[in-house]
């Protein structure tokens, strides 16, 4: 996740709109990739150890939360770049969303943890 993170982090900080894109373009193909992938793991553990379900359950939460929050700081960038707000505006409302990213990257280390 820390190079969905860094990816992410490097588009967000472009000043060119197309190369912003373009970036945002793979990030989102990459997260999708890790996505399938987490869901192929997760039928996987449950089929081994049926015992385990709710916490995948858990997990998959989540990673729901989370990818909500990212589809929140990348929205909110899209209007930065598209001059909809305003450079401050934008600074002001990504801190908390970054705050919230960060704490459910957290929540899920910690489930993946009990696992």
């Amino acid at each position: 996740s820390s190079g969905i993170n860094a990816e992410y982090g490097g588009a967000r900080s472009s000043k060119d709109l197309k190369a912003f894109k373009s970036s945002k373009k793979e990030l989102e193909v990459l997260y999708k990739q890790l996505l399938d992938e987490c869901s192929s793991v997760s039928k996987k553990i449950v089929a081994f150890a049926p015992t385990l379900t709710d916490r995948v359950a858990e997990l998959t939460r989540r990673e729901g939360e989370r990818k909500s929050i990212i589809s929140s700081v990348s929205a909110l960038a899209d209007k930065v770049q598209a001059d909809k707000i305003s450079r401050s505006a934008y600074e002001s409302q990504e801190g908390p969303l970054l705050s919230k990213l960060y704490a459910a990257q957290s929540n899920i280390e910690d489930a993946l943890a009990v696992l």
